[in-house]
């Protein structure tokens, strides 16, 4: 829509007892109505202003119609009067505007004062008519001013949509188990505790039962573990993580002794022994996983994949304890991870003989010095 006085020609529409005259008068370059119109002296065609200036630029001075050479033109008043008296619509129709009327008064007064007009909203950048402004800025800018229907905070409207509602406290919502509940969000924790759909762990859990069942069957579920006899607590063991305090090192040292604890990965998980011994050199620790044949084996996936985390804990300079990663992998060999059938204990271990490094007074030395790598043991028989 060319409003510019510095552009082209008009781009307008014609009323269309006007739209054929308004033909006879187009511009040989914009092939539009001529703004400020001159006539080719060699041929007589129109052309605007502009256009001669800017073809005058940019090409040789022969005429861009019949190419003779010399380009001359004058400015034809008299069809510049003609022009601005054909009628035409509002640069605006397609926004509702329903003014028709001669091209001059439509630049002159109305394209200015027209309540269709498209203005910028300064808060969104959203182009808009002058008189839809005022309900655009109440009722549709995304920035405007907006407050939670819930618990009346406030801020722009995109926000309190788009992020607030999201994690508003206050708003309803309805019970993920699908319970058809509703309740606040800041109390769905609340309505958890309680709702007959959240899955739950049976009561004998701490003892090896990992099943959930929703709240509604916990009952019926607990009834037919105790006749499974999972109450009985024979073989419970404690599986938290586990720290362990070697009183006797030096002695251990001192003699090349070898140190066990037993323990479960998790309730109702795989048994194991980790054993600590002084490396041959006796500069050195050794830490090595062996599997056990234990209680839960039959309900367990073989073989054994998992990572165990070791830690030894400087007391001297408790910055300085030491951590290790010993991965059971899928590639990692069948004697350290199978199963451990027809005997208590796993004939090899999988860990490192020199998991850490001793300085010569017996201490852990600093971090930098260790590096290590995961590699297995056979079990003295």
């Amino acid at each position: 829509m060319a409003l510019d006085s510095r552009a082209s020609g008009y781009d307008v529409q014609f009323v269309e007892r006007h739209r054929e005259l308004a033909e006879k008068y187009m511009c040989v370059i914009c092939r539009m109505v001529p703004r400020d119109v001159h006539q080719l002296t060699c041929c007589g065609k129109l052309i605007c202003r502009h256009c001669i200036e800017d073809y005058k630029r940019k090409s040789s001075h022969n005429c861009p119609v019949c190419r003779k050479h010399g380009l001359n033109y004058f400015n034809d008043t008299s069809r510049n009067q003609e022009i601005l008296s054909l009628k035409v619509f509002c640069y605006y129709k397609e926004h509702s505007c329903q003014w028709n009327g001669e091209l001059r008064d439509l630049i002159r007064n109305h394209a200015d004062a027209c309540v269709f007009k498209l203005v910028l909203c300064d808060q969104c950048d959203t182009r808009v008519p002058v008189k839809g402004l005022g309900d655009h800025l109440a009722s549709a800018c995304v920035k405007r001013m907006f407050w939670c229907q819930f618990c009346k905070e406030s801020g722009s409207f995109e926000f309190i949509q788009d992020t607030h509602l999201n994690k508003c406290p206050e708003r309803p919502i309805e019970c993920p188990n699908g319970c058809r509940i509703t309740v606040k969000r800041k109390e769905i924790e609340a309505h958890r505790s309680v709702c007959m759909h959240q899955l739950v762990h049976c009561c004998y859990h701490p003892i090896g039962c990992n099943i959930m069942v929703e709240r509604m069957y916990k009952a019926g579920h607990e009834a037919n573990c105790s006749k499974k006899g999972i109450k009985s607590l024979a073989h419970r063991k404690d599986t938290l993580p586990i720290n362990i305090c070697i009183d006797n090192f030096e002695s251990l040292k001192e003699n090349k002794e070898e140190w066990e604890q037993d323990f479960f990965t998790k309730d109702g998980g795989y048994f194991m022994t980790l054993k600590v011994c002084l490396a041959k050199s006796s500069d050195a620790i050794g830490c090595f996983f062996y599997l056990r044949a234990g209680p839960h084996d039959n309900s367990l996936i073989w073989p054994f994949r998992g990572i165990l985390v070791l830690e030894i804990i400087n007391q001297k300079k408790d910055e300085n304890h030491y951590s290790s990663e010993i991965r059971f992998l899928t590639n990692t060999p069948g004697p350290y991870n199978s199963r451990v059938i027809d005997k208590d204990i796993a004939s090899y271990g999988l860990g490192e003989p020199e998991y850490l490094l001793l300085s010569q007074d017996g201490d852990i030395p600093e971090k930098e010095t260790a590096n290590y790598t995961s590699f297995g043991e056979r079990r003295g028989e």
